[in-house]
């Protein structure tokens, strides 16, 4: 369905590129026919589209179609790193079944992808108390793979246990942070990995500073968290044996 969405927002030599709008209007309309409905609906709410396609029965029909261009430009930027990484997590799923070995590659496509410096990716183990590092790529600060966080510690379990992204401008000027002392001036995002099983994980990202992570780029990294989250999640369940049910 991603390589589809993506032929149909991209020029073409015999075709002009389709609208947001007008894609997400036509997996609405291909949904239990040609692609998954639950795949579909998860789509369309992942980027917030589930106004667009069809006006509401007041609205004239150049409003509706002038706010679903605007709309359409405002999701693209975002719409399209978030399919693309969920386009290239699928790639890897079927080679890559090392939870470490995949979670770098994870971080590799973000820097790829979306040009991110630096980023660290933990997964909550079974027991729900402890975070464990299983990737670090670019960090400004020391970051030991294999480091385990306990519960209630530090900025990630913050963002986990509030279960909202976390935005912060200079990590050693928030009470919160943990780190050495001296090396925490940086910008970070905490998003936490929230997947339909369920909590999977944290995902950090960093920037030194004086630079920072403008709306856009927030943004961004929460589009792509969903596909990283339900990547992590069928890739935990293949490492356990266990049904994709």
């Amino acid at each position: 369905m991603a390589d589809t969405l993506d032929a149909m927002t991209t020029d073409r030599p015999y075709r002009a590129a389709r609208t947001l709008a007008e894609a997400v209007e036509e997996l609405r309309q291909c949904a239990g026919t040609h692609f998954d409905p639950t795949v579909v609906a998860a789509a369309i709410e992942l980027f917030g589209q589930t106004s667009l396609g069809a006006a509401p029965p007041s609205a004239e029909p150049a409003r509706a179609s002038a706010t679903a261009a605007t709309l359409a430009e405002q999701h693209s930027t975002v719409q399209t790193a978030a399919w693309r990484l969920y386009a290239r997590l699928g790639q890897e799923l079927r080679s890559v079944t090392d939870l470490p070995l995949l979670a770098s590659r994870i971080l590799e496509l973000l820097e790829s992808e979306l040009g991110l410096p630096g980023a660290e990716l933990s997964v909550l183990d079974p027991s729900g108390q402890t975070l464990e590092v299983v990737a670090a790529r670019g960090t400004p600060v020391p970051i030991d793979v294999g480091e385990r966080r306990e519960r209630g510690r530090g900025l990630m379990w913050a963002a986990l246990e509030a279960e909202q992204t976390l935005y912060v401008a200079d990590a050693e000027a928030d009470p919160r942070y943990v780190g050495t002392p001296g090396s925490g001036h940086v910008a970070m995002v905490l998003l936490p990995l929230v997947s339909s099983r369920g909590v999977q994980g944290v995902l950090v990202a960093y920037r030194a500073m004086p630079s920072a992570f403008d709306r856009l780029a927030r943004r961004q990294l929460e589009a792509v968290a969903v596909p990283i989250s339900e990547t992590l999640t069928v890739a935990r369940l293949l490492v356990r044996g266990e049904a994709l049910v």
